[in-house]
Formats: structure tokens, C-alpha cells, sequence
């Protein structure tokens, strides 16, 4: 439970640092 917790996290957090970085390089196009 608690690793499936972790992994659970640790992507959620992954996809909002993405997010970010396409957010910023298309306001910098």
C-alpha cells in the first residue's frame, strides 16, 4: 500500500513538472 502510494506521487508530481516545462516553452515560442 504504501509503495503504490509512493509511485503514485512521485508520477503525479512528474506530470505537473512536464506540464510546466511545455507550459514555459510555449509561452518562450
Amino acid at each position: 500500500m504504501y509503495m503504490t502510494l509512493c509511485k503514485t506521487v512521485f508520477l503525479y508530481r512528474t506530470l505537473l513538472f512536464y506540464r510546466l516545462k511545455f507550459k514555459i516553452r510555449d509561452v518562450n515560442e
